[in-house]
């Protein structure tokens, strides 16, 4: 997923938040949880409302991308630029370099794919083990970021 676009939520007291996973390994704490004092963050029923709003979005804008249609010239001079393919061949018109999608079906899976997985509970606990686990053979702290039951329900419904 490293070229995969980064998920921007919403949080429920309106600051937007990139969302790397459900556990934040670098914070040490859930991902869907905020910053802000005295905010709810993203694992309630508001912010699953939110949440959902925002991949639906984040989708659309990729799924417009792909089928705007777009393909670019292979050459690194010519680098043109179209929607429109000549008649019979994928070769551009001005160098006769094979033209190549701009946005492939491949890289659109890839993207909905990690939007997917972000919100996937089971992947996510299986981090954590890994994670602790590399922490514990390296004479670190394990991690004690916990769920609750409200941040954990939110996941598998936006899942």
């Amino acid at each position: 997923f490293k070229d995969c676009e980064t998920l921007k939520l919403p949080c429920a007291c309106g600051v937007h938040k990139k969302f790397d996973g459900i556990y934040e390994f670098e914070t040490e704490r859930c991902g869907l949880s905020c910053a802000t004092r005295n905010c709810e963050g993203l694992g309630t029923e508001k912010g699953k409302i939110k949440t959902l709003n925002a991949i639906a979005l984040a989708a659309r804008k990729h799924i417009t991308e792909y089928y705007d249609g777009w393909f670019e010239c292979s050459n690194q001079i010519c680098r043109r630029v179209t929607r429109s393919l000549p008649l019979g061949s994928a070769k551009c018109c001005l160098c006769y370099e094979p033209l190549n999608q701009k946005y492939s079906d491949s890289q659109l899976y890839t993207q909905l794919s990690y939007f997917q997985n972000l919100f996937d509970t089971e992947r996510a606990k299986k981090n954590l083990e890994v994670e602790n686990t590399r922490r514990k053979e390296a004479g670190l702290q394990e991690l004690q970021i916990q769920l609750s039951s409200e941040q954990e329900r939110v996941c598998k419904e936006v899942y």
